[in-house]
């Protein structure tokens, strides 16, 4: 007997996707290993980019990783504009305006350390 046979998804038809509204899903054409990279890297960013001013603790590492931030970004608008997903690059271009921000306020006149 199979362990799904009470499930009621089990037995209903896949879900499809209508023809107008194409799944948007970059994992099924991209290597699991480069998902997990990409994942780490923005964890890496977001923690860079709060820990080392809240905890007062190198924060020189606040601009470094807004400036690895913003080079994430400008990765995820080229491999947008190369799968034609234009419509959903607006999200990627307001992250890397805000981590653009971050770099240039830390390196500039109001950093951390000055």
């Amino acid at each position: 007997m199979s362990s799904c046979s009470a499930a009621p998804s089990c037995s209903s038809p896949r879900r499809r996707w209508p023809a107008w509204a194409p799944p948007r899903d970059g994992s099924k054409t991209s290597a699991p290993g480069a998902l997990k990279a990409l994942g780490g890297l923005e964890l890496l960013a977001a923690a860079g980019l709060i820990l080392p001013a809240a905890l007062d603790i190198a924060p020189v590492l606040v601009p470094l990783a807004a400036t690895s931030a913003m080079l994430l970004f400008v990765g995820a608008v080229i491999m947008r504009l190369r799968r034609g997903e234009r419509a959903t690059i607006v999200i990627d271009l307001v992250y890397l305006a805000m981590a653009a921000f971050v770099a240039w306020g830390r390196f500039g006149p109001a950093s951390f350390s000055g």
